[in-house]
């Protein structure tokens, strides 16, 4: 599947900084200039080291309406299914510990009827440039007729 329109965007400025500055960019360097109509596509995620968790700090209202609720301020660990043995707290992980981008695809769960999948892109972002402390997802929601009417395969 081809990634949303803020994925890619995103996703070329989150490239732009790591190429040109080295390290991983900071959530500075994604002010809501630089996010710009991006912005509702996106959750930031706080890491909490020890023990590993992941929290809500900000969540964008087209992400909030494909959620049971706005979970700002909220950790995975207290969401039903998104606990350590859940796939978005592996891919979470994955983030964290590579400090690499992801690209990952999961059923969607959720309150919205019509979207099956969710193709989410994780970055990785760092106050210090260094060390992961925030990630940034950003989600594009899909259902499967979509995908097979227009002949992609769906990402594994």
């Amino acid at each position: 599947m081809q990634m949303s329109e803020s994925q890619q965007a995103l996703l070329k400025h989150w490239s732009e900084f790591h190429l040109q500055q080295g390290g991983l960019p900071s959530r500075k360097e994604f002010s809501l200039r630089a996010l710009g109509r991006h912005v509702t596509h996106i959750a930031i995620l706080d890491v909490k080291p020890n023990p590993l968790d992941f929290e809500y700090r900000l969540i964008g209202t087209t992400v909030v309406d494909h959620l049971h609720k706005d979970y700002t301020g909220v950790r995975l660990s207290m969401i039903p299914g998104k606990g350590p043995e859940s796939r978005l707290w592996s891919f979470m992980r994955q983030t964290y510990e590579d400090g690499q981008p992801h690209y990952f695809e999961v059923p969607y769960v959720g309150p919205k009827e019509g979207p099956e999948i969710v193709y989410t892109l994780y970055l990785p972002l760092a106050s210090d440039h260094n060390h992961t402390d925030k990630i940034m997802i950003v989600p594009h929601y899909a259902s499967r007729t979509a995908v097979i009417h227009v002949g992609l395969q769906p990402l594994h």
